[in-house]
């Protein structure tokens, strides 16, 4: 019998859509349970792009698909509305296909210790509570340097792109590449803009706080970590680690651009 583990969002109380997907996946034969159980076939998430997010990382490590139900308010990167449980036949029947998505390595690095964090959507640097500028650094594969004087920096992947970064000016790309893309955020230069470079390159970024000022390293929105000077953070394409989104819906990237970002 195919399985499949439920994850929910954490902030709010998913009970109810719970029920109702248990129920649908019960009409279907197929078993359910909370994450984590025993080993799953699949990985459902209930909420918005951040619980999606949250599940597709630990269901990379499990080499599982994840598959997300929209409860929130855009649910860009969701398979399905919570209205659409009906297509979930597809899932026994095979009909369906599976969007591989690169991840971010993010190591903080002082002295000889090491702490490795895990990006679907972005990696972001900024200041803290006061509004002072921080000062940048980014090396790019131990050789060019880039620096900036700005709010904060943000890396993230081509899934990103319709993320953060957006808002910050970014250039939306195609999630199927492989790109690490670098935006400034409220840079103190005129000519200051994002950059795309190939997803094998190596950055290694320090920020400098000014005296009474905090920066901070933060992991999709879920992980703040605060930034002494002797810190340096390294950002690299996650080896071996994909994240796999089930697609139960034939709609394309640039359909639901246009849907979820383009027409509201």
């Amino acid at each position: 019998m195919m399985k499949a583990a439920i994850i929910c969002n954490r902030e709010q109380d998913c009970s109810g859509y719970a029920n109702q997907l248990t129920a649908a996946l019960r009409r279907l034969g197929i078993d359910s349970a909370p994450f984590p159980t025993a080993p799953c076939d699949v990985i459902i998430a209930i909420g918005g792009d951040g619980t999606l997010i949250h599940a597709a990382k630990q269901a990379a490590f499990l080499g599982v698909g994840v598959l997300g139900v929209n409860t929130g308010r855009l649910g860009y990167m969701t398979g399905l509305e919570i209205g659409e449980l009906s297509a979930l036949s597809r899932l026994k029947t095979g009909a369906y296909s599976v969007e591989e998505r690169m991840l971010l390595r993010v190591t903080a690095c002082c002295g000889e210790s090491r702490t490795d964090y895990y990006a679907m959507n972005d990696a972001v640097l900024s200041k803290g509570a006061l509004s002072r500028m921080i000062d940048i650094t980014v090396k790019v594969n131990e050789a060019d340097e880039l620096q900036y004087r700005a709010d904060g920096l943000i890396a993230a992947t081509p899934t990103g792109s319709t993320a953060y970064t957006l808002s910050a000016g970014g250039p939306v790309l195609d999630p199927s590449t492989d790109n690490i893309l670098i935006t400034p955020i409220c840079p103190h230069s005129l000519f200051a803009r994002s950059i795309v470079l190939a997803g094998d390159t190596r950055l290694e970024v320090s920020a400098a706080a000014r005296q009474g000022s905090k920066a901070f390293l933060t992991i999709d929105g879920e992980e703040a970590v605060e930034l002494s000077p002797d810190i340096k953070v390294q950002i690299s394409k996650a080896p071996g680690l994909r994240a796999q989104l089930i697609k139960i819906k034939a709609d394309s990237f640039l359909q639901v651009l246009n849907q979820k970002l383009v027409e509201r």
